[in-house]
């Protein structure tokens, strides 16, 4: 009887843990369709993510002026990412610098054009280019301020070369990033609510607040706004907001490209800045002089004969690192921001470039020897006597500017090793390019002429009243006197070609 009750017990049970089964393996299935329906739909939306972005890149890539460039940020909202607007930027310098040779080709084929109708149109062809891009460049701070997490050294890199060639002197949009008194952007923060007018004028106490008085407060606050948008407002919150985060990991060549972005624009960032950049391009200095060094004394204790630099030193030791445009850009952009670099700056400065400087071309040896001039700094005798060297085997090829650059930075750091062979040769090449000197260049030159005649002539034998004095005539050699006539035949031939020069 207990066997034949539980009979029915069991076959219900047994039916329940089907129906249980049957359950679970529906809600089993339920679940893989409804992770699998997600999957698709995450990789449908990866997939229309990546094709909007390469659709902007393509269509960055056809537009052919700042406005359309404008209609395209302004037309993409928020699907615009931290590339596209480096792109954007890229593509708008890369108009600029069209437009620009252009221009210079044109003022060459025909100088000195009346003013035309067809002038006029072009005119305001330019006016409406000026606009576009100004508004172009407020637009794309902007959105980076609001990408900011996005944001990576190269891209910040970029953004300032860019924006360097937009806003630069003589860019499209010098005007949207106005220049601004050093004061002024030191303490960018707290005086950030004034306008440029009343830095200019600096009003009293009592003017300023009559003026507060007499403006309503819903023009102050319109005026705030205003001043809160511009973009040189825009590119300073963008470094302090990124400075932490994209400096320290930038490569050396990238926080060159900022200080020479920043040092072409008419804005001096906020101290904090220049100095983190200062150390951090140091801290890549002395790790690069480190391991140099370490090499160079690994190939000497193992016997092998350093490579001299005529062979490849600079490309053996630190040749992945720095390069010879990157140093001189790096030394140019710290003088041009009257950076003063520490000493432990420069040691490790001196150290990588004396390598390179072999390799320097005729604008590297310019920007150096400004540049150490401008700062007044004191290079090492090896190091000024190797940049002389490498001045006169590239002095053919450098423009009016460089060779006026080259003769006064050389002037000022030491004018009585400068080689008179290397005033022959720069002023040779001066008399083939006066066409392209103006005023101030030719003044350099004659002035530093000028300044390594007297120091030279000063060291001759026989021409100081202390000298005639200590060395009896008799006790110049034959070869000392012979040499002392070189020299003064030299300079002869030097004031002969400044003669020439100045005709």
């Amino acid at each position: 009887q207990l066997s034949a009750a539980a009979a029915p017990a069991q076959e219900g049970h047994a039916v329940c843990c089907a129906q249980q089964i049957l359950r679970r393996q529906h809600r089993s299935a339920v679940v893989r369709s409804s992770c699998s329906l997600a999957l698709q739909a995450s990789s449908t939306s990866f997939g229309s993510q990546q094709a909007l972005q390469l659709q902007l890149s393509r269509r960055v890539r056809t537009c052919r002026t700042f406005e359309e460039l404008l209609a395209l940020v302004q037309g993409s909202g928020k699907a615009l990412s931290a590339d596209d607007i480096i792109a954007v930027l890229h593509r708008a310098s890369s108009f600029a610098k069209s437009t620009r040779q252009k221009q210079a080709f044109a003022s060459v084929l025909q100088p000195g054009i009346q003013q035309t109708a067809g002038n006029s149109r072009g005119a305001r062809t330019n006016s409406s280019n000026i606009a576009a891009a100004q508004q172009l460049v407020s637009l794309s701070l902007q959105v980076l301020l609001e990408v900011t997490s996005q944001l990576t050294s190269k891209h910040l890199a970029n953004c300032l070369l860019s924006l360097a060639v937009l806003c630069g002197k003589q860019g499209p949009a010098a005007g949207a990033i106005n220049s601004l008194p050093q004061a002024q952007s030191r303490s960018s923060a707290s005086s950030g609510g004034h306008s440029l007018n009343q830095q200019q004028q600096q009003p009293g106490a009592a003017a300023a607040a009559l003026q507060m008085l007499i403006i309503p407060a819903s023009s102050r606050g319109l005026q705030q706004l205003l001043v809160a948008v511009a973009p040189h407002h825009q590119l300073q919150q963008l470094l302090q907001v990124t400075a932490d985060t994209c400096l320290p990991a930038a490569e050396p060549y990238q926080l060159t490209n900022m200080l020479y972005g920043l040092a072409a624009l008419p804005l001096r960032p906020s101290p904090e800045v220049l100095q983190q950049l200062l150390h951090t391009t140091g801290a890549h200095l002395g790790q690069s002089a480190a391991a140099a060094s370490s090499m160079e004394a690994q190939l000497t204790n193992s016997g092998i004969t350093a490579l001299n630099n005529s062979s490849g030193r600079s490309s053996t030791l630190t040749g992945a690192t720095w390069s010879p445009k990157v140093l001189s850009q790096l030394l140019w952009s710290a003088a041009t921001l009257q950076l003063q670099p520490p000493n432990y700056w420069l040691d490790s400065y001196w150290a990588i470039s004396q390598q390179h400087i072999p390799q320097y071309q005729a604008q590297d040896i310019a920007n150096t020897a400004w540049a150490a001039a401008s700062l007044q700094l004191e290079p090492p005798a090896e190091w000024l006597c190797s940049l002389m060297q490498q001045a006169q085997e590239v002095c053919g090829s450098m423009t009016g500017q460089g060779l006026a650059n080259t003769l006064w930075g050389l002037a000022v750091l030491q004018p009585c090793a400068v080689p008179v062979r290397l005033l022959q040769q720069a002023l040779q090449c001066s008399i083939r390019a006066a066409a392209s000197l103006d005023r101030q260049n030719l003044a350099n030159i004659f002035w530093a002429v000028a300044e390594c005649l007297k120091a030279q002539n000063q060291q001759l034998p026989g021409t100081a009243a202390a000298e005639q004095d200590a060395v009896p005539a008799a006790a110049v050699s034959s070869s000392s006197r012979a040499s002392s006539s070189r020299a003064r035949s030299s300079r002869d031939a030097v004031h002969e070609q400044l003669q020439q020069l100045l005709s």
